[in-house]
């Protein structure tokens, strides 16, 4: 809600960009260690660019939120309106997915995904955060864009805009 509720304050544009993507849950193959990918095993996060200039891609995580099973996510995807927006997976991010998960996951079960979501995030055109005050009003701080990466620093961010 950044992208509607800020101009006014600012009297500008920020370039906030909010998305609509897809989020994979994967199960690990049947004969593989299904411990594989998990966080208690020290499976890591992980990053796909998408060339060589370190275009991100897609990136996954042990799914804390789904014990057993594997996260992949594409970073982009098309505009949305939060207040609007269709909460479903795009089906066309489907087959990307699948083929990003045998190509970067090759212990990861490709052929049916355990789960799917859509997920919501607000891109800025560097993808780095916006935090600061309000012009005039120094007792207003602002914290958006976070580029799909605003959960993992909200701890974070929450002491620096203190």
């Amino acid at each position: 809600w950044a992208k509607k509720l800020l101009p006014p304050l600012l009297g500008s544009d920020l370039n906030l960009s909010p998305i609509n993507t897809t989020v994979v849950y994967w199960r690990t193959k049947a004969d593989r260690d299904p411990r594989l990918y998990q966080a208690e095993s020290g499976a890591p996060v992980f990053i796909v660019y998408a060339d060589d200039n370190r275009v991100l891609n897609a990136y996954g995580t042990p799914a804390l939120e789904y014990p057993g099973l594997v996260k992949f996510c594409l970073h982009h995807g098309p505009a949305t309106d939060p207040d609007s927006r269709l909460a479903v997976p795009n089906l066309e991010d489907f087959d990307k997915l699948k083929d990003l998960t045998r190509t970067f996951l090759p212990n990861a079960d490709a052929s049916q995904h355990a789960s799917a979501e859509a997920c919501m995030y607000t891109n800025t055109d560097d993808e780095d955060f916006v935090l600061d005050v309000l012009p005039g009003k120094e007792n207003i701080v602002v914290g958006a864009g976070f580029s799909g990466h605003g959960f993992k620093f909200g701890p974070l961010v929450g002491e620096i805009l203190c």
